[in-house]
């Protein structure tokens, strides 16, 4: 019987107070683990992805340089952000393609943080070359005083930059800025090269320091010209005021089922009553001169103004029940594009809507 009762006290097991202590370190150590691997398996993918965002920088930074060492010449670009460049067919394009299968003309652009290489002006030959790209923009060497300084095509206020033009086909060398977008960082890294064109600087020296460069005498020359031009076109301005082009807007517009037209300078004085849930008509009657486009908008669309009718649909009742909704304001507003993109508000209607 002592022998039983010694086995027994052997076989004793954990309390509960154990158990609960032992599942618990068990599952601060597994926690702990399961944490860090999570923590580095993040770690890699932020990696990879910085990794691969800077890969398609450098290749961006590389076929840049490619591109314009090649160049036969430039062709004027459409802004600051673009550069268009022209070379040999048997010169390998931003694809690395050259022959039949290549191109001669790649115009690089910067659109929705991509840049983009479109193959001989055809906009379905269009490709991506390198995505989260924050900034670009192109600059063109020009010497002067035997110091190279570096110019973009387009002033601030859009207008091409006079001495850029002046020596535009004697262009050899181009600066590009370039920046990339990385999440979590104030600053974004950002990159500034210049690269010349080997067969343009064999035969004009205007960026290397030759007979081709822009002496003060005649960049003085050519300031005063521009000044002059300005003056010019201040003076036809006053004495050519521009035509009031509402005038020539046709709107038409329905008031208790009754139809009405009258021109948008006719109407802009006040406001007008319209029924709700119908259509506002809109035609322009003559060619535009002052303006390169004319657009319509009102709270949630923009329509281009042309010879071709055009139309908006007003509100409509908040409820079925009669006379819910009326009084609403409903505006449309004119805005005039300019030749170099720049956009102004030319008038405004304004409507009230009623059953």
């Amino acid at each position: 019987m002592k022998k039983m009762s010694s086995l027994k006290h052997t076989q004793a097991g954990v309390t509960l107070v154990e158990l609960m202590i032992g599942l618990t370190v068990g599952l601060v150590v597994t926690g702990g683990a399961m944490a860090i691997l999570f923590g580095n398996q993040k770690m890699l993918l932020e990696k990879g992805r910085l990794d691969r965002t800077q890969e398609e920088f450098r290749f961006a930074t590389t076929t840049i340089t490619r591109l314009i060492r090649q160049a036969n010449s430039f062709s004027v670009p459409a802004s600051n952000n673009e550069l268009v460049i022209n070379f040999d067919r048997n010169q390998r394009d931003c694809l690395g393609m050259s022959g039949e299968s290549g191109s001669s003309m790649n115009t690089l652009k910067l659109d929705n943080n991509q840049l983009l290489c479109i193959r001989n002006n055809d906009p379905d030959k269009s490709y991506v070359l390198a995505k989260n790209i924050g900034n670009l923009q192109f600059s063109y060497g020009i010497q002067k005083s035997g110091v190279v300084a570096y110019t973009p095509y387009f002033k601030s206020d859009a207008s091409v930059d006079p001495v850029v033009e002046y020596v535009w086909n004697d262009i050899t060398s181009v600066q590009t800025k370039i920046s990339i977008v990385q999440e979590a960082l104030a600053k974004q890294p950002a990159l500034e090269f210049i690269a010349t064109s080997h067969q343009k600087s064999s035969i004009a020296n205007l960026s290397s320091g030759g007979e081709s460069q822009l002496t003060e005498e005649e960049l003085k020359k050519l300031q005063e010209k521009e000044k002059e031009k300005e003056k010019e076109k201040e003076k036809e301005k006053e004495e050519n005021p521009a035509e009031d082009i509402s005038k020539y807007i046709n709107v038409t517009y329905i008031y208790q089922d009754k139809s009405t037209t009258a021109t948008w300078s006719n109407l802009s004085s006040t406001s007008h009553m319209v029924d709700n849930a119908t259509q506002i008509s809109l035609v322009l009657t003559t060619e535009l001169k002052n303006y390169k486009a004319l657009q319509v908008t009102d709270s949630s669309s923009v329509n281009t103004l042309s010879l071709s009718n055009i139309s908006f649909t007003t509100p409509a009742k908040k409820n079925n029940g009669k006379g819910n909704g009326n009084g609403q304001t409903y505006a449309l507003e004119l805005n005039g594009i300019d030749f170099v993109g720049s956009s102004s508000t030319l008038g405004t209607l304004i409507f009230k809507t009623s059953n």
